[in-house]
Protein backbone atom coordinates (compact mmCIF):
# COMPACT_ATOMS: atom_id res chain seq x y z
CA UNK A 1 0.00 0.00 0.00
CA UNK A 2 1.43 3.53 -0.81
CA UNK A 3 2.18 5.34 2.02
CA UNK A 4 1.66 8.99 1.87
CA UNK A 5 4.72 11.45 3.23
CA UNK A 6 3.14 14.06 4.74
CA UNK A 7 5.36 17.56 4.41
CA UNK A 8 6.66 19.03 7.66
CA UNK A 9 4.70 22.48 8.94
CA UNK A 10 6.95 25.13 10.40
CA UNK A 11 5.81 26.98 13.48
CA UNK A 12 3.40 29.45 12.11
CA UNK A 13 1.70 26.49 10.08
CA UNK A 14 3.48 26.48 6.75
CA UNK A 15 5.21 24.32 4.48
CA UNK A 16 9.09 24.67 4.05
CA UNK A 17 9.95 25.07 -0.07
CA UNK A 18 12.59 22.57 0.49
CA UNK A 19 10.17 20.01 2.10
CA UNK A 20 7.69 20.71 -0.55
CA UNK A 21 9.91 19.89 -3.43
CA UNK A 22 11.12 16.36 -1.80
CA UNK A 23 7.22 15.04 -1.57
CA UNK A 24 6.53 13.08 -4.42
CA UNK A 25 2.88 12.94 -5.77
CA UNK A 26 0.73 9.85 -5.36
CA UNK A 27 0.96 8.02 -8.44
CA UNK A 28 3.80 9.55 -9.73
CA UNK A 29 6.97 7.48 -10.79
CA UNK A 30 10.24 8.70 -10.81
CA UNK A 31 11.68 8.56 -14.29
CA UNK A 32 14.20 6.33 -15.46
CA UNK A 33 17.52 6.86 -16.85
CA UNK A 34 18.15 9.29 -19.38
CA UNK A 35 19.21 7.60 -22.95
CA UNK A 36 22.78 8.21 -24.44
CA UNK A 37 22.86 10.86 -27.59
CA UNK A 38 23.04 7.97 -30.40
CA UNK A 39 21.55 5.27 -28.35
CA UNK A 40 19.46 2.38 -30.64
CA UNK A 41 15.95 2.11 -29.57
CA UNK A 42 13.65 -0.62 -30.59
CA UNK A 43 13.55 -4.30 -30.76
CA UNK A 44 14.73 -4.07 -34.87
CA UNK A 45 17.67 -1.40 -34.21
CA UNK A 46 18.55 -2.68 -30.92
CA UNK A 47 19.46 -6.26 -32.06
CA UNK A 48 21.38 -4.81 -35.35
CA UNK A 49 23.54 -2.50 -33.39
CA UNK A 50 24.39 -5.62 -31.26
CA UNK A 51 24.96 -8.07 -34.15
CA UNK A 52 27.13 -5.45 -35.81
CA UNK A 53 28.84 -4.28 -32.93
CA UNK A 54 29.50 -8.29 -31.98
CA UNK A 55 30.34 -8.62 -35.76
CA UNK A 56 33.79 -6.18 -35.31
CA UNK A 57 34.42 -7.49 -31.52
CA UNK A 58 34.64 -10.80 -32.66
CA UNK A 59 36.51 -10.09 -35.81
CA UNK A 60 39.05 -7.99 -33.83
CA UNK A 61 39.34 -10.36 -30.46
CA UNK A 62 38.26 -13.57 -31.48
CA UNK A 63 35.01 -14.83 -30.21
CA UNK A 64 36.01 -16.55 -27.18
CA UNK A 65 38.48 -13.54 -25.96
CA UNK A 66 35.07 -11.05 -26.67
CA UNK A 67 32.89 -10.06 -23.75
CA UNK A 68 29.31 -9.23 -23.43
CA UNK A 69 29.92 -5.70 -21.87
CA UNK A 70 32.65 -5.04 -24.22
CA UNK A 71 30.04 -5.70 -26.85
CA UNK A 72 26.81 -3.65 -25.49
CA UNK A 73 29.72 -0.68 -25.03
CA UNK A 74 30.69 -0.86 -28.83
CA UNK A 75 26.43 -1.27 -29.47
CA UNK A 76 26.34 1.76 -27.49
CA UNK A 77 23.11 0.08 -25.44
CA UNK A 78 23.10 -1.75 -21.64
CA UNK A 79 24.80 -5.05 -21.52
CA UNK A 80 20.83 -6.36 -20.56
CA UNK A 81 19.78 -5.70 -23.66
CA UNK A 82 21.94 -8.34 -25.67
CA UNK A 83 19.83 -11.09 -23.62
CA UNK A 84 16.57 -9.62 -24.21
CA UNK A 85 16.79 -8.78 -27.72
CA UNK A 86 19.38 -11.39 -29.07
CA UNK A 87 19.86 -14.31 -26.52
CA UNK A 88 22.72 -15.79 -24.38
CA UNK A 89 26.47 -15.78 -25.56
CA UNK A 90 25.42 -18.63 -27.56
CA UNK A 91 22.44 -17.44 -29.06
CA UNK A 92 24.94 -14.18 -30.21
CA UNK A 93 27.57 -16.33 -31.16
CA UNK A 94 24.97 -18.46 -33.36
CA UNK A 95 23.25 -15.03 -34.94
CA UNK A 96 26.62 -13.10 -35.88
CA UNK A 97 27.75 -16.26 -37.81
CA UNK A 98 24.55 -16.60 -39.53
CA UNK A 99 24.45 -13.14 -40.75
CA UNK A 100 28.46 -13.24 -41.45
CA UNK A 101 27.38 -16.38 -43.76
CA UNK A 102 24.47 -14.42 -45.36
CA UNK A 103 26.45 -11.97 -46.51
CA UNK A 104 29.28 -14.40 -47.88
CA UNK A 105 27.24 -15.70 -49.71
CA UNK A 106 25.55 -12.63 -51.12
CA UNK A 107 29.04 -12.13 -52.42
CA UNK A 108 29.71 -14.81 -54.01
CA UNK A 109 26.33 -15.21 -55.72
CA UNK A 110 27.42 -11.93 -57.07
CA UNK A 111 30.94 -13.08 -58.27
CA UNK A 112 31.24 -16.92 -58.06
CA UNK A 113 34.88 -16.96 -59.83
CA UNK A 114 36.40 -14.21 -58.01
CA UNK A 115 38.21 -14.51 -55.10
CA UNK A 116 36.48 -12.77 -51.88
CA UNK A 117 38.78 -11.82 -49.53
CA UNK A 118 41.87 -12.67 -47.56
CA UNK A 119 42.49 -9.88 -45.11
CA UNK A 120 41.23 -10.83 -41.52
CA UNK A 121 38.78 -8.11 -41.40
CA UNK A 122 36.11 -8.96 -45.04
CA UNK A 123 33.59 -10.97 -45.11
CA UNK A 124 35.55 -13.97 -45.65
CA UNK A 125 38.22 -13.80 -43.18
CA UNK A 126 35.79 -12.92 -40.33
CA UNK A 127 33.70 -16.11 -41.83
CA UNK A 128 36.29 -18.39 -41.88
CA UNK A 129 37.40 -17.64 -38.21
CA UNK A 130 34.03 -18.01 -36.87
CA UNK A 131 34.38 -21.20 -38.70
CA UNK A 132 37.03 -22.41 -37.38
CA UNK A 133 35.62 -21.31 -33.83
CA UNK A 134 32.81 -23.79 -34.17
CA UNK A 135 35.21 -27.26 -35.36
CA UNK A 136 37.47 -26.59 -32.75
CA UNK A 137 34.71 -26.29 -29.49
CA UNK A 138 33.25 -29.19 -31.53
CA UNK A 139 29.55 -26.65 -31.81
CA UNK A 140 27.08 -27.75 -34.43
CA UNK A 141 26.51 -25.01 -37.15
CA UNK A 142 23.85 -22.74 -36.60
CA UNK A 143 20.95 -23.72 -39.02
CA UNK A 144 21.67 -21.83 -42.26
CA UNK A 145 19.77 -20.45 -45.31
CA UNK A 146 22.02 -21.04 -47.65
CA UNK A 147 25.61 -22.12 -47.03
CA UNK A 148 29.12 -20.70 -49.12
CA UNK A 149 29.55 -24.56 -50.18
CA UNK A 150 25.83 -24.22 -51.91
CA UNK A 151 26.45 -20.72 -53.50
CA UNK A 152 29.17 -22.10 -54.67
CA UNK A 153 28.17 -25.39 -56.25
CA UNK A 154 25.38 -23.13 -57.62
CA UNK A 155 28.00 -21.24 -59.53
CA UNK A 156 29.81 -24.66 -60.51
CA UNK A 157 26.77 -25.73 -62.32
CA UNK A 158 26.08 -22.75 -63.80
CA UNK A 159 29.71 -22.01 -65.18
CA UNK A 160 30.71 -25.40 -66.19
CA UNK A 161 27.56 -27.27 -66.36
CA UNK A 162 28.22 -30.12 -63.83
CA UNK A 163 25.58 -32.43 -62.43
CA UNK A 164 24.43 -31.51 -58.87
CA UNK A 165 26.57 -34.40 -56.91
CA UNK A 166 30.13 -33.28 -58.47
CA UNK A 167 29.16 -29.60 -58.36
CA UNK A 168 28.35 -30.27 -54.55
CA UNK A 169 31.20 -32.11 -53.63
CA UNK A 170 33.78 -29.74 -55.58
CA UNK A 171 32.26 -27.25 -54.06
CA UNK A 172 32.74 -28.46 -50.70
CA UNK A 173 36.42 -29.24 -51.37
CA UNK A 174 37.15 -25.57 -52.39
CA UNK A 175 35.62 -24.40 -49.26
CA UNK A 176 38.22 -26.56 -47.56
CA UNK A 177 41.41 -25.21 -49.65
CA UNK A 178 40.07 -21.45 -48.71
CA UNK A 179 39.49 -22.10 -45.43
CA UNK A 180 43.23 -24.20 -45.05
CA UNK A 181 44.92 -21.34 -46.63
CA UNK A 182 43.55 -18.67 -44.98
CA UNK A 183 44.16 -19.95 -41.96
CA UNK A 184 47.88 -21.16 -41.95
CA UNK A 185 48.58 -18.83 -44.60
CA UNK A 186 51.35 -17.14 -42.75
CA UNK A 187 52.67 -20.72 -41.49
CA UNK A 188 52.70 -22.32 -44.62
CA UNK A 189 54.48 -19.04 -46.23
CA UNK A 190 57.04 -19.44 -43.56
CA UNK A 191 57.68 -23.65 -44.31
CA UNK A 192 58.05 -22.84 -48.36
CA UNK A 193 60.23 -20.00 -47.88
CA UNK A 194 57.60 -17.54 -49.31
CA UNK A 195 58.06 -13.88 -49.11
CA UNK A 196 55.21 -11.84 -47.97
CA UNK A 197 55.18 -9.76 -51.27
CA UNK A 198 54.84 -12.99 -53.06
CA UNK A 199 51.93 -13.31 -51.05
CA UNK A 200 48.91 -11.75 -53.29
CA UNK A 201 49.92 -13.18 -56.71
CA UNK A 202 49.83 -16.71 -54.97
CA UNK A 203 46.61 -15.70 -53.89
CA UNK A 204 45.12 -15.04 -57.28
CA UNK A 205 47.06 -18.78 -58.49
CA UNK A 206 45.21 -20.37 -55.57
CA UNK A 207 41.66 -18.36 -56.83
CA UNK A 208 42.86 -19.80 -60.30
CA UNK A 209 43.12 -23.68 -58.91
CA UNK A 210 39.52 -23.09 -57.64
CA UNK A 211 38.32 -22.39 -61.04
CA UNK A 212 40.19 -25.19 -62.46
CA UNK A 213 38.72 -27.81 -59.71
CA UNK A 214 35.77 -26.67 -60.75
CA UNK A 215 35.90 -26.96 -64.16
CA UNK A 216 37.80 -30.24 -64.84
CA UNK A 217 35.57 -33.28 -65.10
CA UNK A 218 36.95 -35.96 -62.79
CA UNK A 219 39.24 -38.65 -64.10
CA UNK A 220 36.80 -42.00 -64.87
CA UNK A 221 39.50 -43.98 -63.81
CA UNK A 222 41.89 -44.20 -60.70
CA UNK A 223 44.83 -42.24 -61.52
CA UNK A 224 46.99 -43.70 -59.35
CA UNK A 225 49.59 -46.56 -59.97
CA UNK A 226 47.75 -50.00 -59.11
CA UNK A 227 45.07 -48.25 -57.54
CA UNK A 228 46.95 -47.38 -54.17
CA UNK A 229 45.30 -45.35 -51.52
Amino acid sequence: MFRAVVPARRQDGQVNDAERSNVEPPGRRRPGPRRGQGEPTGPVEVREAVLEAATRVFGRNGVEAASLREIAAEANVQPGLINRYVGKRDNLIDAVYQRLTAELVADIDGAPLRPHGFDRDSTMGRWTAMTTYYALHGRALPPLERSPVSAIAAGIRTHYGADDQTARRRAAQIVGSALGWRLFERQLAEMGGIEARDLPEIRLDLNLLHNIAGSLPWPTEDPRPNGQR
